[in-house]
């Protein structure tokens, strides 16, 4: 912490107060960084912005140091003991982007999943995979998560999607 603080030009005490500890504040620059390389897209339909979102997120954690920067967050709390809103902790952040993108669906009179469907069906595999196997989802794969996330939401969101196929 004292060399990130003499590198910014603070006082040391400034970075303890603001994020308590180095994993603290690792985690919180490992979320940024995952905002700033992979924004949520809004070009298409949620369902296409949804399987783009999620392949550029495998595709980033097929990079080392996109992967040692999980690895870090991982590691680190996101919530205290007192605390239990995960709003409140850096990858809240990332939450509330995928929040508004199903917000901006639903304005445009889309039926969408809950955030919290996709966090368990399409993100919690695809970090799952990446932290313990290393590999890389497929476009298929990615695609089939989010088709899934839709039908258990009651929603057809593909016509052509397989609806008791296998999910890698």
């Amino acid at each position: 912490m004292l060399e990130i603080a003499e590198r910014a030009a603070v006082n040391k005490t400034s970075l303890y107060r603001r994020w308590g500890d180095i994993r603290n504040l690792m985690a919180d620059v490992a979320v940024e960084r995952l905002i700033r390389e992979e924004p949520i897209p809004t070009g298409g339909s949620v369902r296409e912005n949804l399987v783009t979102w999620a392949m550029s997120i495998a595709h980033s954690l097929s990079n080392q140091h996109s992967l040692s920067l999980l690895r870090v967050m991982a590691m680190t709390p996101q919530v205290s003991a007192q605390e239990r809103d995960i709003m409140k902790t850096p990858i809240g952040r990332r939450l509330e982007e995928l929040n508004q993108m199903l917000d901006v669906g639903r304005q445009l009179g889309e039926v969408v999943p809950s955030s919290e469907l996709i966090v368990e069906i399409v993100l919690a595999p695809l970090y799952m995979q990446a932290l313990f196997t290393g590999s890389m989802q497929t476009m298929e794969s990615t695609t089939r998560r989010v088709d899934r996330a839709f039908q258990l939401a009651g929603i057809d969101a593909a016509p052509d999607c397989p609806r008791n196929g296998p999910i890698d």
